[in-house]
C-alpha cells in the first residue's frame, strides 16, 4: 500500500517518561485498524472511487445532480466509481443532502471545503469515502442549519469518514444508525457542539445488533456528550483524545458491547456509563487507558476482542494530547493523490 509518511513532533516528555522517537503519522490509501477493512458483503476493500471518473463539484445543486446519474436503484445502472472533489464553501437550503443508492464514491475535500448549513445522509450505500471536509452547521447562527453534520443509516455498509471536522449541529455531529455497518471513523475533529456520536437509532430498535463501528484517532475537544453513544452493536473505540467532554465520553447500552482502549481523557468527570438515562445497560470493557483529572471508568461484563476481526496496533495513549490535534480533523494534509491518481 502506497502511503505518505509525516513525521508529526519531535519527543514528548508527559508523565509516563520521555519517548525518544517522534510520532509518525502514516495517511492511509484506504482505511485499515477498524470495521471498515473488514472484507464482507461483496466488498473486499473500500476504495470509494479510486480510479474512476474525477468531479470537480463547483455547487450544492451540481452534486445533487451528479450524485442522481450514480444511483443503482435505477433499472439497468451500472455504478461508476466516482471521485468528487470540493474546494471553498457550499452551503444548501435543505438540511441534509442524500447520498442514497450509490456505491464506490470518494468526497473529498482540497482542504478548503466546508459545508455550511447542510450534511450528508447516507442510505443503501456501499464503498464511500468521505475526507478532508468541514462540517458546519452553523446552528447558533441560522434556524436552517442541518440536523447532523453526517448520517449513516439503512443498512449502509463498508463506509470510512476520515480527516474531517465537525461542529455545530442541531442533532449529531456524526450518527450511526438502522443496521449502518463496517464503519470506521479515523482522524476527525468534533469540537463546540453536544450530542456529538450516536450509534444505534433507539431503544427500541434491537435490529442494531449488526452494527459494527470503530472510532480511532479522533479529537473529542470539548464536546459534552455522546463520544460515542452506543446501542446494540458492537463498537471499538482506542487511541482517541478526549478533552473537556463535560457530561460523559462514552456509552454502552441495550446490550451492546463496546471495547475501550488505548485512549486518553483529561478533565472528563465521567469517562463512561454502561446504561444511561432510560437506555438499560450495555457491555463496556476498558483497557490500558490514561486518564487525567477523570473520573474512573465504568464497566459491565464482557465484550469481544477487536483483534479478532481485523489488524491494528494501539499506539502509546501518552503520546496522544500531542500528535492528535496536529493531525485530525480538516486542512492538515495534503490528499491530492485521490484526485490525481
Amino acid at each position: 500500500m502506497n502511503k505518505r509518511i509525516f513525521a508529526l513532533f519531535a519527543a514528548v516528555a508527559l508523565g509516563a517518561g520521555m519517548y525518544a522517537q517522534p510520532p509518525v503519522y502514516q495517511i492511509e490509501k484506504r482505511p485499515s485498524g477498524g470495521f471498515a477493512s473488514v472484507p464482507e458483503e461483496g466488498v473486499g476493500e473500500v476504495k470509494g472511487g479510486e480510479g474512476g471518473n474525477v468531479v470537480f463539484i463547483r455547487s450544492v445543486s451540481e452534486l445533487e445532480t451528479e450524485l442522481g446519474k450514480l444511483r443503482t436503484d435505477k433499472p439497468k445502472n451500472t455504478p461508476v466509481p466516482t471521485v468528487f472533489v470540493f474546494s471553498g464553501n457550499y452551503t444548501h437550503s435543505s438540511k441534509m443532502l442524500y447520498v442514497k443508492y450509490i456505491e464506490n464514491v470518494t468526497l473529498v475535500g482540497d482542504g478548503t471545503a466546508v459545508f455550511e448549513h447542510f450534511g450528508l445522509i447516507v442510505q443503501y450505500a456501499e464503498n464511500i469515502i468521505i475526507r478532508n471536509i468541514t462540517f458546519d452547521g452553523l446552528e447558533r447562527q441560522s434556524s436552517g442549519s442541518s440536523d447532523d453534520g453526517i448520517c449513516i443509516e439503512y443498512g449502509s455498509h463498508h463506509i470510512w469518514v476520515d480527516h474531517c471536522t465537525f461542529t455545530d449541529h442541531y442533532d449529531g455531529s456524526l450518527d450511526t444508525k438502522k443496521q449502518a455497518r463496517n464503519v470506521t471513523v479515523s482522524w476527525n475533529r468534533f469540537y463546540n457542539h453536544s450530542k456529538n456520536c450516536l450509534v444505534g437509532h433507539d431503544d427500541k430498535e434491537s435490529a442494531d445488533v449488526v452494527m459494527t463501528t470503530t472510532f480511532h484517532h479522533n479529537f473529542f475537544d470539548g464536546t459534552a456528550q455522546r463520544n460515542p453513544r452506543v446501542r446494540f452493536g458492537k463498537a471499538h473505540v482506542y487511541n482517541n483524545y478526549y478533552t473537556g467532554n463535560s457530561i460523559y465520553g462514552i456509552v454502552s447500552a441495550c446490550n451492546a458491547d463496546v471495547f475501550v482502549e488505548g485512549n486518553y481523557m483529561e478533565d472528563v468527570q465521567h469517562p463512561s456509563y454502561c446504561g444511561y438515562d432510560k437506555s438499560p445497560v450495555g457491555d463496556l470493557e476498558e483497557r490500558n487507558n490514561v486518564l487525567v483529572r477523570s473520573g474512573a471508568f465504568v464497566t459491565h461484563g464482557t465484550t469481544f476482542e477487536p483483534h479478532d476481526y481485523y489488524d491494528y496496533t494501539v499506539d502509546d495513549p501518552y503520546s496522544l494530547p500531542e500528535y492528535i490535534p496536529a493531525g485530525a480533523g480538516a486542512g492538515k494534509f495534503d490528499f491530492s493523490y485521490m484526485w490525481l491518481g
